[in-house]
């Protein structure tokens, strides 16, 4: 942002998003940030939105876990639970090899 010419409110307004959202971004208190929000602010960057994410943070992780906290609560639930059965059946069949 900085290397860029931006502050926070300069890049908050470029990008069409809240300073107060872009504040929380960059020091780590936003609560929920959607893909379409990070492509909002890398857009201006010219830069991906991956390129904002952890390197052990795989672009397809990245994708789950945007998909994931659009469902709702009830639905979150209910992946979590498919993945822990996947997870324990899975480990089963292994052990059973």
């Amino acid at each position: 942002m900085k290397e860029a010419g931006y502050n926070p409110t300069s890049w908050a307004r470029a990008a069409g998003a809240s300073e107060t959202g872009v504040r929380e971004f960059l020091n780590g208190t936003a609560p929920n940030i959607s893909l379409a929000y990070l492509e909002k602010l890398a857009h201006v960057l010219n830069k991906q939105p991956m390129d904002f994410l952890p390197p052990t943070v795989s672009p397809e992780d990245a994708v789950f876990l945007s998909e994931m906290r659009a469902l709702s609560d009830e639905d979150r639930e209910e992946v979590r639970r498919l993945i822990a059965r996947f997870a324990r059946d899975r480990n089963a069949e292994l052990t059973a090899r």
